[in-house]
């Protein structure tokens, strides 16, 4: 999946939920470049919404209800087929460019845990793998449309679109997960996208598999939750806590579902402040829990300051040893976090009342951005030079290796590093700076990154203030172009 999630609540008679939506259900996917569209679908989930067995007989709603997501089917649009036959009808009448698609879903053998790859499989033409529902069911969609250019220009010529009495204008888009190929400075984010991935856990006492649910919600340093940091997705409110879908008798669930944490760039409950906390317990229909709580965390930030990297992160299930049903700590943080088959050999005792079970994991991805936080210790050791001079040498070397990406967020910052270093360091590592400022302004030329531009120009021609600086540059050019030109002559003869 390369964007976050568009969500659209419907009743069982396939109608919005909020009825002042009725045929008003749209967004905008955006940052979407030409390379994508050769190969972009759009894959429609379906969730069911209500117990965890249909045909339960307990299961009327009522005050002690409990309603959990539920795998259901999925639907699909081929862009680049919808682009091709858009162009071949030309000027042919259509019913309102309106396109109903089939719902799938799994074979009847297949198990629940396979729901999360079933559009794959769908897509490939895997038939054993699923089955299409009755034909005379299916979702019926209208106006797909493909703008090009930036977004500014496109809401400017289509008004109509993003000024829609029902919709709050940050509901309209959807964005990438991660920066779009060229990157605008004016394009502030602060994004945070944490996938579920998969856990593994043992039956323990049952004698049937669990019906496992993940609960997420974020918590400053004293384990207080953060109110209304969590988006499910565009197009609808934020939320305090995340509730996963719950794969029937799984032990080790898939899940690929994909969450937006907001939070603001200081203050206690800032990025550099806060984690994620999962929880887990059985979904049964009774409204009754009578397993003990088991609990993953993860720290946003690392020790150093930066935001935890992108990519799979795999966390230690902890749980309660007493006979509480509720989630009850606080003090956890200074426990072990991430997993590691390694660690014990069987169900450890880690205080009075937590245990860390043996071959239990939570396995969650991540992708930040954002345009204030780095992920990359270097350059935050650059930005903060004279605490690390012991290194200052190697951490400059290791700049030049800096992906573009997170050198042009902090251009004004890091040019004032490197000109205090110059200033003040220059026998010592005149040379290194000189290459790092042509290291980034190499990297400005790149296409990718061609808005930078100005930014560097308004540094330079607002901030700039190191008088003596250009002078040592003059030098360190000199001498790189007698080297050049040294080694020209070296080689003819």
């Amino acid at each position: 999946m390369i964007s976050e999630r568009f969500l659209a609540p419907l009743t069982k008679n396939g109608l919005p939920e909020d009825r002042e939506r009725l045929n008003d259900i749209s967004t905008v996917f955006t940052d979407i470049c030409r390379e994508d569209l050769a190969n972009l679908y759009i894959i429609i989930r379906y969730y069911r919404r209500g117990p965890v067995k249909l045909e339960s007989s307990g299961n009327k709603a009522g005050a002690n209800s409990v309603e959990y997501l539920r795998p259901l089917g999925l639907s699909y649009i081929s862009i680049k087929t919808h682009m091709d036959t858009m162009e071949a009808n030309v000027g042919v009448r259509s019913d309102n460019n309106i396109n109903r698609l089939d719902i799938y879903t799994l074979s009847k053998d297949k198990s629940e845990n396979n729901f999360s790859e079933l559009h794959k499989k769908v897509i490939m033409g895997e038939k054993a793998q699923f089955q299409q529902l009755d034909r005379t069911q299916g979702l019926y969609i209208s106006n797909i449309k493909v703008f090009p250019g930036p977004l500014e220009i496109v809401k400017q010529q289509n008004p109509h679109i993003f000024k829609k009495p029902t919709v709050a204008p940050g509901n309209m888009i959807t964005r990438k997960l991660g920066f779009p190929a060229v990157i605008n400075p004016t394009d502030q984010r602060n994004d945070l996208y944490i996938t579920l991935r998969e856990a593994k856990f043992s039956k323990g006492s049952k004698k049937a598999e669990r019906n496992l649910l993940v609960q997420v919600s974020v918590r400053d340093a004293k384990g207080n939750e953060v109110k209304g940091a969590i988006s499910r997705g565009t197009g609808e409110p934020t939320v305090d806590t995340y509730r996963s879908s719950v794969i029937y008798h799984c032990n080790s669930p898939l899940w690929d579902e994909t969450i937006r944490i907001n939070l603001p760039d200081h203050g206690s409950y800032s990025f550099t402040n806060c984690h994620l906390l999962f929880t887990f317990r059985h979904a049964n229909d009774k409204n009754k829990n009578r397993d003990k709580p088991g609990f993953s965390f993860i720290c946003l930030a690392n020790k150093d300051g930066t935001l935890i990297s992108n990519g799979n992160h795999k966390m230690i299930v902890y749980k309660d040893t007493t006979k509480t049903a509720e989630f009850r700590h606080k003090d956890y943080l200074h426990l072990e976090s991430y997993f590691s088959m390694s660690q014990i050999t069987k169900d450890t005792k880690v205080s009075n009342d937590l245990e860390q079970k043996y071959n239990e994991y939570l396995e969650i991805s991540s992708v930040f951005c954002s345009s204030k936080f780095t992920q990359n210790s270097d350059l935050k050791s650059l930005l903060q030079w004279d605490q690390h001079e012991a290194r200052l040498g190697e951490i400059l070397q290791r700049v030049q290796v800096i992906q573009g990406e997170e050198l042009v967020k902090f251009l004004h910052m890091i040019f004032e590093a490197l000109f205090m270093i110059l200033d003040k360091k220059d026998e010592d590592f005149g040379e290194v700076v000189f290459d790092c400022i042509v290291f980034i302004i190499c990297t400005l030329a790149d296409h990718k990154f061609e808005h930078f531009r100005p930014v560097l120009d308004n540094y330079i021609t607002t901030y700039f203030f190191h008088t003596q600086v250009y002078i040592k540059l003059l030098d360190r050019l000199k001498i790189k172009v007698e080297q050049y030109q040294t080694k020209n002559i070296g080689d003819i003869m």
